[in-house]
């Protein structure tokens, strides 16, 4: 990616998210744990690709 790209990714993620918020706030609920925990893997995942790629 270019860093026009990049840059402009970031700009899109700050202006969906407050300051105090974001990615992080969402997750899969389910009521088994073992479960829940397949699930959120990937949302995970790319919570953490995101993050890496934006700040870096």
């Amino acid at each position: 990616m270019t860093d026009e790209v990049v840059e402009a990714l970031r700009r899109i993620s700050n202006s969906l998210y407050p300051p105090y918020g974001g990615l992080g706030e969402f997750y899969i609920w389910v009521d088994d744990f073992d479960e829940r925990m397949k699930l959120n893997e990937s949302l995970d995942k790319a919570r953490d690709f995101t993050w890496k790629t934006l700040n870096t």
